[in-house]
Protein backbone atom coordinates (compact mmCIF):
# COMPACT_ATOMS: atom_id res chain seq x y z
CA UNK A 1 0.00 0.00 0.00
CA UNK A 2 1.30 3.29 -1.20
CA UNK A 3 0.94 5.66 1.26
CA UNK A 4 0.22 9.48 -0.77
CA UNK A 5 2.60 12.45 0.16
CA UNK A 6 1.36 14.88 2.50
CA UNK A 7 0.92 18.62 1.32
CA UNK A 8 3.99 20.09 2.27
CA UNK A 9 6.22 17.30 0.95
CA UNK A 10 3.76 17.93 -2.14
CA UNK A 11 5.01 21.09 -2.01
CA UNK A 12 8.28 20.84 -1.55
CA UNK A 13 9.05 17.66 -3.99
CA UNK A 14 7.48 20.50 -6.93
CA UNK A 15 10.62 21.46 -9.26
CA UNK A 16 12.25 24.82 -8.74
CA UNK A 17 14.56 26.10 -11.54
CA UNK A 18 14.65 22.17 -12.45
CA UNK A 19 15.45 20.64 -8.90
CA UNK A 20 12.81 20.32 -5.63
CA UNK A 21 13.32 21.96 -2.41
CA UNK A 22 13.10 18.10 -1.19
CA UNK A 23 16.74 18.07 -3.05
CA UNK A 24 18.85 21.20 -2.26
CA UNK A 25 21.73 20.60 0.18
CA UNK A 26 21.11 21.67 3.74
CA UNK A 27 22.99 25.34 4.46
CA UNK A 28 24.81 24.10 7.28
CA UNK A 29 25.92 27.68 9.51
CA UNK A 30 29.10 28.04 10.90
CA UNK A 31 29.70 27.63 14.96
CA UNK A 32 30.72 30.99 15.09
CA UNK A 33 27.83 32.61 12.67
CA UNK A 34 25.11 30.56 14.83
CA UNK A 35 26.42 32.05 17.73
CA UNK A 36 26.40 35.57 16.56
CA UNK A 37 22.62 35.12 15.28
CA UNK A 38 22.19 33.48 18.97
CA UNK A 39 23.60 36.36 20.87
CA UNK A 40 21.39 38.87 18.17
CA UNK A 41 18.41 37.00 19.58
CA UNK A 42 19.30 37.53 23.12
CA UNK A 43 19.95 41.09 22.79
CA UNK A 44 16.33 41.36 21.17
CA UNK A 45 15.23 39.67 24.27
CA UNK A 46 17.13 41.82 26.89
CA UNK A 47 15.81 45.35 24.84
CA UNK A 48 12.25 44.19 25.13
CA UNK A 49 12.73 43.68 28.78
CA UNK A 50 14.52 46.11 30.06
CA UNK A 51 11.92 48.14 27.65
CA UNK A 52 9.16 46.74 30.24
CA UNK A 53 11.12 47.25 33.19
CA UNK A 54 11.50 50.99 32.40
CA UNK A 55 7.59 51.54 31.57
CA UNK A 56 6.90 49.21 34.90
CA UNK A 57 9.60 50.73 37.34
CA UNK A 58 10.62 54.18 36.19
CA UNK A 59 7.88 56.60 36.41
CA UNK A 60 9.67 59.05 34.58
CA UNK A 61 10.21 57.11 31.54
CA UNK A 62 6.40 55.88 31.75
CA UNK A 63 5.02 59.08 32.29
CA UNK A 64 6.79 60.65 29.18
CA UNK A 65 6.12 58.12 27.01
CA UNK A 66 2.69 57.60 27.74
CA UNK A 67 2.36 61.60 27.16
CA UNK A 68 4.28 61.46 24.04
CA UNK A 69 1.76 59.24 22.61
CA UNK A 70 -0.90 61.22 23.87
CA UNK A 71 0.41 64.25 22.25
CA UNK A 72 0.63 62.40 19.04
CA UNK A 73 -2.73 61.32 19.32
CA UNK A 74 -4.11 64.92 19.64
CA UNK A 75 -2.01 66.15 17.05
CA UNK A 76 -3.20 63.60 14.63
CA UNK A 77 -7.01 64.34 15.40
CA UNK A 78 -6.34 68.10 15.13
CA UNK A 79 -4.68 67.38 11.59
CA UNK A 80 -7.65 65.43 10.59
CA UNK A 81 -10.31 67.42 12.31
CA UNK A 82 -8.70 70.55 10.01
CA UNK A 83 -7.99 68.70 7.14
CA UNK A 84 -11.07 66.11 6.40
CA UNK A 85 -14.36 68.14 7.46
CA UNK A 86 -16.77 66.23 6.02
CA UNK A 87 -15.05 62.66 4.90
CA UNK A 88 -13.25 59.65 6.41
CA UNK A 89 -15.51 60.22 9.75
CA UNK A 90 -14.70 57.26 11.22
CA UNK A 91 -11.07 57.67 11.16
CA UNK A 92 -11.87 61.27 12.93
CA UNK A 93 -14.02 59.19 15.45
CA UNK A 94 -11.10 56.57 16.22
CA UNK A 95 -8.41 59.41 16.74
CA UNK A 96 -10.74 62.05 18.84
CA UNK A 97 -11.79 59.04 20.78
CA UNK A 98 -8.37 57.63 21.41
CA UNK A 99 -6.90 60.83 22.46
CA UNK A 100 -9.37 61.40 25.07
CA UNK A 101 -9.33 58.21 26.27
CA UNK A 102 -5.46 58.54 27.18
CA UNK A 103 -5.92 61.98 28.41
CA UNK A 104 -8.95 60.96 30.53
CA UNK A 105 -7.79 57.80 31.63
CA UNK A 106 -4.71 56.77 30.86
CA UNK A 107 -2.17 59.51 31.23
CA UNK A 108 -3.81 60.62 34.72
CA UNK A 109 -4.04 57.00 36.21
CA UNK A 110 -0.40 56.09 35.22
CA UNK A 111 0.99 59.65 35.72
CA UNK A 112 -0.89 61.61 38.74
CA UNK A 113 -2.46 58.32 40.10
CA UNK A 114 0.71 56.59 40.65
CA UNK A 115 2.28 60.20 42.17
CA UNK A 116 -0.65 59.98 44.74
CA UNK A 117 0.28 56.62 45.53
CA UNK A 118 3.60 57.08 46.39
CA UNK A 119 3.06 60.62 48.35
CA UNK A 120 0.20 58.66 50.29
CA UNK A 121 2.64 55.88 51.08
CA UNK A 122 5.31 58.54 52.14
CA UNK A 123 2.63 60.30 54.30
CA UNK A 124 2.49 63.31 52.55
CA UNK A 125 -0.96 63.76 52.77
CA UNK A 126 -2.00 67.40 50.53
CA UNK A 127 0.30 66.18 47.98
CA UNK A 128 -1.40 62.65 47.62
CA UNK A 129 -4.96 64.85 47.80
CA UNK A 130 -3.61 66.86 45.30
CA UNK A 131 -2.51 64.07 42.55
CA UNK A 132 -5.94 62.62 42.74
CA UNK A 133 -7.58 65.31 41.41
CA UNK A 134 -7.00 64.72 37.40
CA UNK A 135 -7.93 61.16 37.90
CA UNK A 136 -10.92 62.19 39.73
CA UNK A 137 -12.24 64.75 37.51
CA UNK A 138 -11.29 64.77 34.16
CA UNK A 139 -13.72 61.72 33.41
CA UNK A 140 -16.21 63.75 34.51
CA UNK A 141 -15.82 67.27 32.40
CA UNK A 142 -16.81 68.31 28.80
CA UNK A 143 -13.88 68.34 26.10
CA UNK A 144 -13.66 72.02 26.43
CA UNK A 145 -13.26 72.07 30.26
CA UNK A 146 -10.11 69.80 30.66
CA UNK A 147 -8.19 72.73 30.95
CA UNK A 148 -10.17 73.62 33.97
CA UNK A 149 -9.30 70.29 35.85
CA UNK A 150 -5.62 70.75 35.01
CA UNK A 151 -5.68 74.28 35.88
CA UNK A 152 -7.24 73.24 39.32
CA UNK A 153 -4.55 71.08 39.80
CA UNK A 154 -1.52 73.38 39.15
CA UNK A 155 -2.89 76.48 41.04
CA UNK A 156 -2.80 73.72 44.00
CA UNK A 157 0.22 72.33 43.05
CA UNK A 158 2.25 75.85 42.59
CA UNK A 159 1.90 76.38 46.26
CA UNK A 160 2.89 73.20 47.51
CA UNK A 161 5.63 73.37 45.17
CA UNK A 162 6.94 76.59 46.23
CA UNK A 163 6.40 75.64 50.29
CA UNK A 164 8.21 72.33 49.76
CA UNK A 165 11.41 73.87 47.95
CA UNK A 166 11.20 76.75 50.92
CA UNK A 167 11.68 73.92 53.67
CA UNK A 168 14.49 71.81 51.60
CA UNK A 169 16.66 75.58 50.50
CA UNK A 170 16.28 76.20 54.54
CA UNK A 171 16.97 72.53 55.54
CA UNK A 172 20.56 72.84 54.15
CA UNK A 173 21.55 75.15 56.74
CA UNK A 174 18.75 74.57 59.35
CA UNK A 175 19.55 70.65 61.05
CA UNK A 176 16.64 70.88 63.53
CA UNK A 177 14.19 71.74 60.77
CA UNK A 178 16.27 69.31 58.84
CA UNK A 179 14.85 66.46 61.36
CA UNK A 180 11.67 67.87 61.54
CA UNK A 181 11.50 67.29 57.98
CA UNK A 182 12.22 63.64 58.45
CA UNK A 183 10.17 63.36 61.47
CA UNK A 184 7.34 65.17 60.12
CA UNK A 185 6.93 62.27 56.99
CA UNK A 186 5.63 59.96 60.13
CA UNK A 187 2.13 60.83 60.55
CA UNK A 188 -0.05 62.88 57.77
CA UNK A 189 -1.13 65.24 60.79
CA UNK A 190 2.53 66.09 61.25
CA UNK A 191 3.24 66.31 57.90
CA UNK A 192 0.22 68.60 57.27
CA UNK A 193 1.04 71.16 60.04
CA UNK A 194 4.08 71.43 58.41
CA UNK A 195 3.18 72.59 55.13
CA UNK A 196 0.65 74.65 56.44
CA UNK A 197 2.73 76.49 59.10
CA UNK A 198 5.64 77.17 56.12
CA UNK A 199 2.95 78.64 54.25
CA UNK A 200 2.06 80.60 56.48
CA UNK A 201 5.58 82.05 56.99
CA UNK A 202 5.80 82.51 52.86
CA UNK A 203 2.48 84.46 53.33
CA UNK A 204 3.66 86.51 55.75
CA UNK A 205 7.41 86.86 53.51
CA UNK A 206 5.35 87.98 50.59
CA UNK A 207 3.22 90.93 52.75
CA UNK A 208 6.05 92.27 53.94
CA UNK A 209 7.71 92.83 50.55
CA UNK A 210 10.75 89.61 50.97
CA UNK A 211 10.11 87.92 48.02
CA UNK A 212 10.76 88.56 44.53
CA UNK A 213 7.57 89.35 42.02
CA UNK A 214 9.43 87.13 39.05
CA UNK A 215 10.27 84.33 41.85
CA UNK A 216 6.60 84.20 43.82
CA UNK A 217 4.63 87.20 43.62
CA UNK A 218 3.57 86.67 40.23
CA UNK A 219 2.15 82.75 41.40
CA UNK A 220 -0.18 84.46 43.82
CA UNK A 221 -1.59 86.70 40.84
CA UNK A 222 -1.78 83.32 38.68
CA UNK A 223 -3.19 81.19 41.16
CA UNK A 224 -5.84 82.89 42.17
CA UNK A 225 -7.14 83.94 38.50
CA UNK A 226 -7.20 80.07 37.40
CA UNK A 227 -8.97 79.60 40.93
CA UNK A 228 -11.50 81.87 40.02
CA UNK A 229 -11.73 80.37 36.41
CA UNK A 230 -11.51 76.92 37.32
CA UNK A 231 -13.56 76.22 40.44
CA UNK A 232 -16.91 77.66 39.83
CA UNK A 233 -16.39 75.91 36.00
CA UNK A 234 -16.60 72.76 37.30
CA UNK A 235 -18.75 73.18 40.07
CA UNK A 236 -21.63 74.66 37.71
CA UNK A 237 -20.73 74.37 34.19
CA UNK A 238 -18.80 71.18 33.98
CA UNK A 239 -20.38 70.43 30.09
CA UNK A 240 -20.18 74.02 29.46
CA UNK A 241 -18.40 75.56 26.40
CA UNK A 242 -19.74 78.99 24.66
CA UNK A 243 -22.30 80.37 27.39
CA UNK A 244 -21.43 83.70 28.42
CA UNK A 245 -20.72 82.28 31.81
CA UNK A 246 -18.16 79.21 30.28
CA UNK A 247 -16.61 82.34 28.51
CA UNK A 248 -15.89 84.80 31.17
CA UNK A 249 -14.35 81.72 33.51
CA UNK A 250 -12.19 80.70 30.62
CA UNK A 251 -10.47 84.20 30.20
CA UNK A 252 -10.06 84.16 33.56
CA UNK A 253 -8.31 80.59 34.16
CA UNK A 254 -6.43 80.78 30.83
CA UNK A 255 -4.95 84.01 31.60
CA UNK A 256 -4.11 83.05 34.88
CA UNK A 257 -1.91 80.44 32.75
CA UNK A 258 -0.43 82.93 30.98
CA UNK A 259 0.69 85.24 33.85
CA UNK A 260 2.29 81.80 35.32
CA UNK A 261 4.32 81.10 31.91
CA UNK A 262 5.53 84.12 32.44
CA UNK A 263 6.66 83.68 36.16
CA UNK A 264 7.80 80.23 35.09
CA UNK A 265 10.38 81.35 32.01
CA UNK A 266 11.33 85.04 33.54
CA UNK A 267 11.72 83.86 37.25
CA UNK A 268 14.40 82.20 39.31
CA UNK A 269 17.86 82.27 38.82
CA UNK A 270 18.23 78.94 36.28
CA UNK A 271 16.72 80.22 33.06
CA UNK A 272 16.93 78.33 30.15
CA UNK A 273 16.20 77.33 26.60
CA UNK A 274 13.66 74.33 27.93
CA UNK A 275 11.96 76.73 30.19
CA UNK A 276 11.44 79.35 27.22
CA UNK A 277 9.63 76.35 24.88
CA UNK A 278 7.85 75.10 27.73
CA UNK A 279 6.19 78.64 28.60
CA UNK A 280 5.67 79.26 25.04
CA UNK A 281 4.00 76.11 24.20
CA UNK A 282 1.89 76.20 27.30
CA UNK A 283 0.69 80.73 26.34
CA UNK A 284 -0.33 79.59 22.98
CA UNK A 285 -2.09 76.84 24.38
CA UNK A 286 -3.74 78.75 26.49
CA UNK A 287 -4.74 81.32 23.50
CA UNK A 288 -6.30 78.29 21.98
CA UNK A 289 -7.85 77.35 24.75
CA UNK A 290 -9.76 81.10 25.42
CA UNK A 291 -10.57 81.03 21.53
CA UNK A 292 -12.33 77.48 21.33
CA UNK A 293 -15.16 79.39 23.43
CA UNK A 294 -16.07 81.68 20.63
CA UNK A 295 -15.95 79.82 17.46
CA UNK A 296 -17.96 77.14 15.10
CA UNK A 297 -18.17 73.58 17.31
CA UNK A 298 -16.12 71.96 14.67
CA UNK A 299 -13.36 74.79 14.95
CA UNK A 300 -13.38 74.47 18.59
CA UNK A 301 -12.38 70.60 18.25
CA UNK A 302 -9.06 72.15 16.35
CA UNK A 303 -8.28 74.37 19.18
CA UNK A 304 -9.27 72.09 22.15
CA UNK A 305 -6.83 69.00 20.62
CA UNK A 306 -4.39 72.16 19.64
CA UNK A 307 -4.21 73.33 23.42
CA UNK A 308 -3.97 69.60 24.55
CA UNK A 309 -1.01 68.31 22.35
CA UNK A 310 0.78 71.35 23.20
CA UNK A 311 0.22 71.26 27.20
CA UNK A 312 0.52 67.66 27.26
CA UNK A 313 3.80 68.12 25.57
CA UNK A 314 4.93 70.70 27.52
CA UNK A 315 4.43 68.49 30.66
CA UNK A 316 6.45 65.82 29.29
CA UNK A 317 9.54 68.65 28.90
CA UNK A 318 8.92 69.43 32.21
CA UNK A 319 9.20 65.98 33.53
CA UNK A 320 12.87 65.50 31.76
CA UNK A 321 13.49 69.20 32.78
CA UNK A 322 12.81 68.63 36.13
CA UNK A 323 12.86 64.93 37.19
CA UNK A 324 16.60 65.77 38.67
CA UNK A 325 14.65 68.31 40.96
CA UNK A 326 11.61 66.06 41.92
CA UNK A 327 14.56 63.48 42.96
CA UNK A 328 16.12 65.43 45.67
CA UNK A 329 12.46 66.53 47.20
CA UNK A 330 11.48 62.94 46.99
CA UNK A 331 14.88 61.54 48.73
CA UNK A 332 14.98 64.77 51.05
CA UNK A 333 11.12 63.48 52.55
CA UNK A 334 11.73 59.70 52.55
CA UNK A 335 14.75 59.72 54.44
Amino acid sequence: MQIAPSQNQSVLAMPVHGQSLLSLPKIELSPKTASKIQELHQEENKKSKNLFSLLVKNSDYRNISISGINALLHALAMVTNFTMKKKNQGLKKFLNDAAFFCTRWIAPISSYGSAALEAFENKRGIEGLIKLVPPLLLPTVGDANIDAVFGLVNALNQPYDLVSDRLKEKAKTDTELAEKLKSGNSSFKENRQMIFNEFKNYLSDFKQGKLKFWDHGIYFLNCSLILAGSIPMLLFGRNDRNSTFAKSLGFLRNLGGIFGDLGFVLGGENKSIYKFIIGVMCSISAIANIGKRWVSEDMSKILIHLGSALDVSAYALWNVFNSKNAKERAALATT
